[in-house]
């Protein structure tokens, strides 16, 4: 996913739903309270990976700039309506063959807008190529740069400004041990002349993504993994450039870690990365780090922001047999590594007629749920049931896999829960049925 803040305090967030490029518009009164507009299509149909998209937001418009892979790569302006707060969906810029993949899009102050991708037009060779469009993204010029890597490893191009310059990183070489490299340009130089073309950065695993992001003092930042992926010795690494050299790295996580993303807030620059579980993926973690300029220097801990599938554990969750009596699952729910979320005189958690499970959260209202099940339901109907204040209701998840015999991995309700009290815990516990 994307995610911009307009000048009006409105994030627009861009993500691939897996059959659509969609975005929504998020909007707050006090900061802690987000509402979200509806999902609106940027482009659905034909699309080879639904993956591979970027994003600009142009600062002073706020208008978005949209590449992404559909049988080639196309290109859509989004243009922003100060009065509405909104944004409407341009039509579609081919940009070339269908080779091209993995696109990467930024704007410059003078609004010319540059593309980066890789193209796969012979076996084992993956070409950078760069074009640039002066009209909003109508017509395209180039391919300014083209260059040619014996690879087995798609390109992965980022875009980005720092000072007066264009650069651009992008991946070299085959395997383990892959090369990240990049070239730039003046922002007074003609189109087609790039300096240090092509110069080395570091080594990195071509498995995992790297991320790129200046800072407030015009330094490029690096993130990236040092391993194959499930490779317990990979660790993220950061390095950045001072205007003349790169610095040593430094080394952010232990083993088992992939995926950085880095962004800026302000002076400080925020890490956030991945750590794989090898055992189970649902404890897989996400981790962050911040570089606070005014220390010049990374948290010595990182903080846990989120487990993989998104989420928080529920405070409260208790089994209801039908023949009576409860079972406080809590702290089983909690912990993902073993499946003893079940009824005290049963090896499961639902088995007979009227058995019920209750999902609670203390703090907040809730509208999804998520569980992992070691085994599926295989008879029966499972009915939804949520607390509206003052009874419950009846409805039918959004988002699941199959509603009866409890087999979907995730289900999503279609109202907020209010409060009730079960098994005598606090009246403020949220509870789902």
């Amino acid at each position: 996913s994307v995610i911009f803040r307009a000048t009006s305090g409105t994030l627009f967030v861009m993500y691939s739903t897996g059959t659509a490029l969609v975005y929504k518009a998020l909007t707050t009164n006090d900061g802690a309270n987000w509402n979200a507009g509806a999902e609106i299509t940027i482009f659905s149909g034909t699309q080879s990976d639904p993956f591979t998209f970027s994003g600009y937001m142009n600062p002073t418009s706020n208008d978005v700039y949209v590449v992404y892979r559909s049988l080639g790569v196309k290109f859509r302006k989004l243009t922003y309506n100060i009065i509405s707060d909104s944004w409407s969906v341009g039509n579609a810029t081919d940009l070339g063959s269908t080779s091209y993949q993995y696109p990467n899009v930024i704007c410059e102050n003078n609004g010319k807008i540059w593309v980066a991708y890789y193209k796969n037009a012979v076996a084992a060779n993956y070409p950078l190529e760069i074009k640039y469009s002066i009209d909003g993204g109508n017509i395209w010029n180039g391919p300014v740069v083209s260059v040619t890597q014996t690879t087995l490893t798609p390109a992965r191009p980022k875009l980005f400004l720092f000072g007066n310059k264009l650069g651009c990183s992008f991946v070299s070489t085959v395997g383990l041990g892959t090369t990240l490299k990049w070239c730039w340009r003046e922002n007074t130089d003609d189109e087609y002349t790039w300096d240090g073309l092509v110069g080395t950065i570091e080594g990195y695993d071509c498995k995992s993504d790297y991320s790129v992001a200046v800072t407030t003092d015009n330094r490029v930042w690096v993130a990236y993994s040092t391993g194959s992926v499930a490779d317990v010795s990979s660790s993220i690494m950061v390095k950045y450039h001072d205007g003349s050299n790169w610095s040593a790295e430094t080394a952010i996580s232990g083993g088992c870690c992939y995926n950085p993303s880095l962004s800026l807030c302000g002076n400080d620059l925020w890490l956030f990365y991945q750590e794989l579980n090898t055992t189970n993926w649902v404890n897989d973690k996400i981790y962050y780090k911040k570089y606070t300029s005014t220390a010049t220097s990374w948290d010595a801990s990182p903080t846990l922001l989120t487990t993989s599938q998104g989420g928080v554990s529920f405070d409260k969750m208790f089994i209801e047999g039908s023949g009576g009596g409860w079972t406080d699952v809590s702290a089983d729910a909690e912990d993902v590594d073993t499946a003893d979320v079940v009824q005290s005189a049963q090896t499961y958690m639902l088995w007979g007629t009227d058995d019920r499970v209750y999902f609670g959260k203390t703090s907040s209202v809730f509208n999804s749920v998520y569980y992992h099940l070691k085994q599926d339901g295989n008879d029966g109907d499972v009915s939804w049931e949520y607390w509206n204040g003052s009874d419950w209701s009846l409805f039918t998840p959004n988002s699941v896999t199959s509603v009866n015999n409890f087999t979907s991995a995730s289900m999503t309700s279609v109202a907020g829960n209010g409060c009730n009290r079960i098994n005598n815990e606090e009246e403020s516990d949220k509870f789902l049925l």
